[in-house]
């Protein structure tokens, strides 16, 4: 993929990010001030302490070789808060390819003229130092220990796309990587935070923002690292954003599921990070309202109860939650025989106490209604059944009219009769 398209907008402009910039100036910076302190080293302990800018020259070389080398072994990208023991790793990688670089370098230019020999050496562990050290501070000064620094790798497990590069995605990237027998493994991730775009989180990339998901399976594809699941691992998910990614997820063919928020996690008490399916209350944006349940008792606990559509998905749940509520008698109303037939078997397992009345038929045969409501003259009635939702049937309940394509029938004539 581009990293025009991963890093873009208003035209394709890469945007400047502040943070990258510091880290790309503090490196070679410290990169400078250890050679210069690796040769000094050297002069010293033989006894011929030279001054304190002495081959300064291959000093400027030596960061002038570091800079590029350091973009390019990703020590730029690494996110400070979140450094961890892969971001180690590429410290000693960029160092040692620096030095390997820097060496025939300088060779070719000097001949290696008063170069001690001893002072590349020292260089090696100094610099890896002084680039670690402010890392790992920063860290424990967030987090106000290491005691999660040191991630263990593990095994070969369902590889997941994150959406989210916040507390949330680091937590579960960290216990994945450190629980034994942990089911997933993150290859990559997305936000739409611009300070965190091209950074990583423990050796990740955050590969774009959610509007280029498309564009970041496509790529892992590529690199044979394809995602299996797509994991909202932000905790302030708007409930519009995530039927956006619903609907994109459903158009890559990919699972959608969201971690638990941060205040749900448990690290360290033996619990595993769930990932749960999208709920209900993910797409409303808010909390779910608790219902009322005694005020649900008060309306139908002794009452004749009419379900329309009762084994469909609405009405099915319908009376199951009705059937809890003690009525008097329920009526489960259905046009189809195989899902009245379930749902009448599924009641009389669950509460076989409640009396239980199946009846097959439709609510546009106005025959068929006038004669179930002189039989069982329900008190409360449930209209779920699935005409509502065609264009030419109308149906208005709350006005106690069902309208139909054969005529209309007034629902309190019908009890009256």
């Amino acid at each position: 993929m581009p990293a025009e398209h991963l890093r873009s907008q208003n035209g394709g402009k890469s945007r400047f990010n502040p943070r990258i910039a510091l880290v790309a100036l503090h490196d070679p910076a410290m990169a400078a001030i250890s050679f210069q302190l690796a040769v000094n080293l050297a002069y010293w302990n033989d006894g011929t302490y030279q001054g304190l800018l002495f081959l300064w020259p291959a000093a400027a070389i030596f960061t002038a070789v570091a800079a590029p080398v350091f973009w390019y072994a990703g020590l730029y990208r690494g996110m400070w808060h979140y450094a961890s023991f892969r971001d180690m790793t590429a410290i000693a990688r960029g160092v040692s390819l620096a030095l390997l670089v820097f060496f025939p370098l300088l060779f070719l230019a000097t001949r290696l003229a008063a170069m001690p020999r001893s002072a590349l050496v020292i260089e090696w562990p100094l610099l890896i130092v002084m680039l670690a050290v402010p890392r790992l501070l920063y860290r424990a000064y967030k987090d106000g220990n290491l005691r999660l620094l040191f991630d263990r790798r593990a095994a070969e497990r369902v590889p997941v796309l994150l959406i989210g590069a916040g507390p949330e995605a680091e937590t579960f990237v960290r216990e994945m990587a450190r629980a034994r027998n942990a089911p997933y493994r993150v290859i990559g991730l997305v936000d739409d935070d611009e300070a965190n775009l091209g950074r990583s989180l423990h050796g990740l990339r955050v590969m774009g923002r959610t509007a280029d998901l498309a564009a970041v399976v496509a790529e892992l594809k590529r690199r044979n690292r394809t995602p299996q699941r797509l994991v909202i691992a932000a905790g302030h998910a708007a409930g519009h954003e995530v039927r956006q990614l619903l609907d994109e997820a459903d158009r890559l063919g990919l699972p959608l599921s969201r971690l638990p928020r941060l205040t749900e996690f448990r690290p360290g008490e033996g619990r595993e990070i769930e990932v749960r399916p999208i709920a209900v209350e993910d797409l409303l944006g808010r909390p779910q309202r608790v219902l009322d349940r005694a005020a649900r008792e008060r309306l139908i606990a002794g009452r004749r109860i009419l379900v329309t559509g009762a084994g469909g998905t609405i009405g099915s749940e319908l009376c199951r939650q009705i059937a809890e509520l003690k009525p008097a008698r329920l009526v489960l109303l259905d046009n189809g025989e195989y899902n009245l037939y379930r749902i009448d078997r599924e009641l009389g397992q669950s509460h076989p106490g409640i009396v239980r009345v199946a009846a097959l038929g439709d609510v546009r045969d106005g025959g068929r209604m006038a004669q179930l409501f002189r039989a069982e003259r329900p008190e409360l009635i449930f209209h779920a059944a699935a005409f509502k939702h065609v264009p030419m049937v109308e149906s208005n309940v709350s006005e106690g009219v069902l309208t139909n394509v054969r005529g209309t029938c007034n629902v309190a004539d019908l009890a009256r009769r």
